[in-house]
Protein backbone atom coordinates (compact mmCIF):
# COMPACT_ATOMS: atom_id res chain seq x y z
CA UNK A 1 0.00 0.00 0.00
CA UNK A 2 1.06 3.56 -0.69
CA UNK A 3 2.42 5.47 2.30
CA UNK A 4 0.57 8.63 3.32
CA UNK A 5 3.05 11.46 3.02
CA UNK A 6 2.93 14.38 5.44
CA UNK A 7 4.48 16.67 2.83
CA UNK A 8 1.26 16.50 0.80
CA UNK A 9 -0.69 18.25 3.54
CA UNK A 10 0.65 21.70 2.62
CA UNK A 11 -0.32 21.21 -1.01
CA UNK A 12 -3.81 20.13 0.04
CA UNK A 13 -4.46 23.38 1.87
CA UNK A 14 -2.86 25.62 -0.77
CA UNK A 15 -5.26 24.15 -3.31
CA UNK A 16 -8.07 24.49 -0.78
CA UNK A 17 -7.64 28.24 -0.48
CA UNK A 18 -7.91 28.70 -4.24
CA UNK A 19 -11.11 26.65 -4.47
CA UNK A 20 -12.96 28.19 -1.53
CA UNK A 21 -15.01 30.46 -3.82
CA UNK A 22 -17.35 27.54 -4.71
CA UNK A 23 -20.60 27.31 -2.78
CA UNK A 24 -23.80 25.28 -2.48
CA UNK A 25 -27.06 26.84 -1.32
CA UNK A 26 -29.17 24.35 0.59
CA UNK A 27 -32.85 24.25 -0.32
CA UNK A 28 -35.30 24.84 2.50
CA UNK A 29 -36.86 21.41 1.91
CA UNK A 30 -33.43 19.73 2.18
CA UNK A 31 -32.70 21.11 5.66
CA UNK A 32 -34.05 20.11 9.08
CA UNK A 33 -32.92 21.36 12.48
CA UNK A 34 -33.93 21.49 16.11
CA UNK A 35 -32.70 23.21 19.25
CA UNK A 36 -33.92 22.26 22.69
CA UNK A 37 -32.98 23.20 26.22
CA UNK A 38 -33.77 19.57 27.04
CA UNK A 39 -30.71 17.43 26.31
CA UNK A 40 -31.15 14.86 23.52
CA UNK A 41 -28.89 11.83 23.87
CA UNK A 42 -27.43 10.33 20.68
CA UNK A 43 -26.35 6.73 20.28
CA UNK A 44 -24.11 7.11 17.22
CA UNK A 45 -20.45 6.09 17.50
CA UNK A 46 -19.01 8.22 14.69
CA UNK A 47 -20.23 11.83 14.70
CA UNK A 48 -17.73 13.91 12.74
CA UNK A 49 -14.50 14.42 10.77
CA UNK A 50 -13.44 18.05 10.69
CA UNK A 51 -10.76 20.66 11.22
CA UNK A 52 -10.19 21.30 14.92
CA UNK A 53 -10.43 24.70 16.58
CA UNK A 54 -11.24 26.34 19.90
CA UNK A 55 -12.61 29.43 18.14
CA UNK A 56 -16.30 30.17 17.60
CA UNK A 57 -17.78 28.83 14.39
CA UNK A 58 -18.04 30.82 11.16
CA UNK A 59 -19.19 29.27 7.85
CA UNK A 60 -19.51 25.55 7.17
CA UNK A 61 -17.32 24.26 4.32
CA UNK A 62 -16.69 20.71 3.09
CA UNK A 63 -13.90 19.18 0.99
CA UNK A 64 -15.41 17.40 -2.03
CA UNK A 65 -13.51 14.77 -4.04
CA UNK A 66 -12.86 15.64 -7.67
CA UNK A 67 -16.07 15.74 -9.74
CA UNK A 68 -18.48 14.83 -6.92
CA UNK A 69 -22.15 14.18 -7.74
CA UNK A 70 -25.00 12.35 -6.02
CA UNK A 71 -26.35 13.06 -2.56
CA UNK A 72 -24.74 15.44 -0.06
CA UNK A 73 -25.59 14.14 3.41
CA UNK A 74 -24.67 16.21 6.48
CA UNK A 75 -25.52 15.63 10.13
CA UNK A 76 -24.62 18.37 12.64
CA UNK A 77 -24.64 17.63 16.38
CA UNK A 78 -23.71 19.83 19.34
CA UNK A 79 -21.66 18.19 22.06
CA UNK A 80 -24.27 19.08 24.70
CA UNK A 81 -27.06 17.33 22.77
CA UNK A 82 -29.19 20.44 22.31
CA UNK A 83 -28.74 21.17 18.60
CA UNK A 84 -29.31 18.73 15.74
CA UNK A 85 -29.45 19.41 12.01
CA UNK A 86 -29.70 17.31 8.86
CA UNK A 87 -28.98 18.23 5.25
CA UNK A 88 -29.87 15.90 2.37
CA UNK A 89 -29.50 17.51 -1.04
CA UNK A 90 -28.72 16.14 -4.47
CA UNK A 91 -25.68 17.48 -6.34
CA UNK A 92 -26.64 17.60 -10.01
CA UNK A 93 -23.47 19.24 -11.38
CA UNK A 94 -19.95 17.93 -10.59
CA UNK A 95 -18.18 19.85 -7.82
CA UNK A 96 -14.64 19.63 -6.44
CA UNK A 97 -12.53 20.94 -3.56
CA UNK A 98 -13.45 23.09 -0.56
CA UNK A 99 -16.99 24.41 -0.93
CA UNK A 100 -19.14 26.60 1.30
CA UNK A 101 -22.42 25.05 2.40
CA UNK A 102 -24.96 27.86 2.80
CA UNK A 103 -28.04 27.22 4.92
CA UNK A 104 -30.41 29.44 6.88
CA UNK A 105 -30.66 28.45 10.53
CA UNK A 106 -33.46 29.66 12.77
CA UNK A 107 -31.06 29.16 15.68
CA UNK A 108 -28.02 31.04 14.39
CA UNK A 109 -27.72 33.02 17.60
CA UNK A 110 -27.38 29.81 19.60
CA UNK A 111 -24.97 28.26 17.06
CA UNK A 112 -22.65 31.27 17.27
CA UNK A 113 -22.03 30.45 20.94
CA UNK A 114 -20.38 27.13 20.07
CA UNK A 115 -16.72 26.65 19.24
CA UNK A 116 -15.88 24.35 16.35
CA UNK A 117 -14.98 21.35 18.54
CA UNK A 118 -18.40 21.57 20.17
CA UNK A 119 -20.34 21.28 16.91
CA UNK A 120 -19.64 18.00 15.12
CA UNK A 121 -20.17 17.66 11.37
CA UNK A 122 -20.59 14.24 9.76
CA UNK A 123 -20.52 14.97 6.01
CA UNK A 124 -20.89 12.28 3.35
CA UNK A 125 -21.29 12.27 -0.42
CA UNK A 126 -22.26 9.71 -3.03
CA UNK A 127 -25.19 7.33 -2.66
CA UNK A 128 -28.43 7.53 -0.72
CA UNK A 129 -28.30 9.18 2.70
CA UNK A 130 -30.37 6.35 4.19
CA UNK A 131 -28.52 3.45 2.55
CA UNK A 132 -24.90 2.42 2.07
CA UNK A 133 -22.90 4.14 -0.65
CA UNK A 134 -22.32 7.64 0.71
CA UNK A 135 -18.79 8.01 2.12
CA UNK A 136 -17.30 10.51 4.52
CA UNK A 137 -15.62 13.79 3.58
CA UNK A 138 -13.76 16.40 5.62
CA UNK A 139 -15.47 19.55 6.89
CA UNK A 140 -14.53 22.80 8.62
CA UNK A 141 -16.34 25.70 10.29
CA UNK A 142 -13.93 28.21 8.72
CA UNK A 143 -13.66 29.46 5.15
CA UNK A 144 -9.88 29.82 5.37
CA UNK A 145 -8.29 26.46 6.11
CA UNK A 146 -4.61 26.68 7.02
CA UNK A 147 -1.92 24.04 7.41
CA UNK A 148 -1.43 24.87 11.09
CA UNK A 149 -4.83 23.35 11.86
CA UNK A 150 -5.26 19.67 12.62
CA UNK A 151 -8.04 17.28 11.76
CA UNK A 152 -10.07 15.49 14.40
CA UNK A 153 -12.30 12.46 14.34
CA UNK A 154 -15.17 12.91 16.82
CA UNK A 155 -16.61 9.86 18.59
CA UNK A 156 -19.05 8.75 21.25
CA UNK A 157 -17.42 5.68 22.72
CA UNK A 158 -17.69 3.67 25.92
CA UNK A 159 -14.45 1.80 25.17
CA UNK A 160 -11.57 2.17 27.60
CA UNK A 161 -9.23 3.03 24.74
CA UNK A 162 -9.79 4.10 21.10
CA UNK A 163 -6.96 4.35 18.58
CA UNK A 164 -7.11 5.37 14.89
CA UNK A 165 -5.01 3.32 12.46
CA UNK A 166 -4.43 4.17 8.79
CA UNK A 167 -3.19 1.49 6.42
CA UNK A 168 0.23 2.47 5.06
CA UNK A 169 0.90 5.02 7.79
CA UNK A 170 3.44 4.31 10.51
CA UNK A 171 2.11 4.49 14.04
CA UNK A 172 -1.38 5.27 15.29
CA UNK A 173 -3.43 8.18 16.65
CA UNK A 174 -4.74 8.05 20.22
CA UNK A 175 -8.21 9.36 20.99
CA UNK A 176 -8.68 11.61 24.01
CA UNK A 177 -11.55 12.50 26.32
CA UNK A 178 -13.06 15.98 26.09
CA UNK A 179 -12.77 17.97 29.30
CA UNK A 180 -16.09 19.66 28.55
CA UNK A 181 -18.55 18.73 31.31
CA UNK A 182 -21.50 18.51 28.91
CA UNK A 183 -20.33 15.53 26.83
CA UNK A 184 -23.66 14.12 25.70
CA UNK A 185 -23.60 13.55 21.94
CA UNK A 186 -19.88 12.71 21.80
CA UNK A 187 -17.07 12.53 24.32
CA UNK A 188 -13.81 11.78 22.47
CA UNK A 189 -11.65 13.42 19.83
CA UNK A 190 -8.87 11.78 17.83
CA UNK A 191 -6.26 14.25 16.49
CA UNK A 192 -4.98 13.25 13.03
CA UNK A 193 -1.70 15.09 12.55
CA UNK A 194 0.44 15.14 9.39
CA UNK A 195 -2.15 13.39 7.23
CA UNK A 196 -3.27 14.16 3.69
CA UNK A 197 -6.84 12.93 4.09
CA UNK A 198 -7.37 12.82 0.31
CA UNK A 199 -4.94 9.88 0.17
CA UNK A 200 -6.72 7.85 2.87
CA UNK A 201 -9.42 5.32 1.87
CA UNK A 202 -10.36 4.08 5.36
CA UNK A 203 -9.97 5.21 8.97
CA UNK A 204 -9.97 2.21 11.30
CA UNK A 205 -10.79 2.80 14.96
CA UNK A 206 -9.36 0.03 17.13
CA UNK A 207 -11.23 -0.22 20.42
CA UNK A 208 -10.15 -1.82 23.67
CA UNK A 209 -12.15 -2.53 26.78
CA UNK A 210 -12.36 -5.03 29.59
CA UNK A 211 -14.52 -7.07 27.24
CA UNK A 212 -14.26 -7.49 23.47
CA UNK A 213 -15.41 -4.40 21.56
CA UNK A 214 -15.66 -4.53 17.74
CA UNK A 215 -13.41 -2.19 15.77
CA UNK A 216 -15.01 0.41 13.52
CA UNK A 217 -14.09 1.26 9.91
CA UNK A 218 -14.97 4.63 8.39
CA UNK A 219 -14.83 4.74 4.59
CA UNK A 220 -13.75 8.01 3.00
CA UNK A 221 -14.76 9.28 -0.44
CA UNK A 222 -11.37 10.44 -1.73
CA UNK A 223 -10.03 7.13 -3.11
Amino acid sequence: MRKVSACLVGLLFLVALKLMAAEISIDENSFEESFSHTVQVSGNFYVGLQMASDDNIEQLVVLFPEGSTGMLCIAISSIDGRYKAKIEQEISSPISGWTQVLFDSAHQGELNKYIANELAVLARVGGSCTKSGARSILSSWYQRVSNDQEMVLLLRSDARKDTVVIDGHDGSFKCKKFKNSYKVTYDKYCPLKGIDITQVPILEVQRKNLQDVPDEKIELAYQ
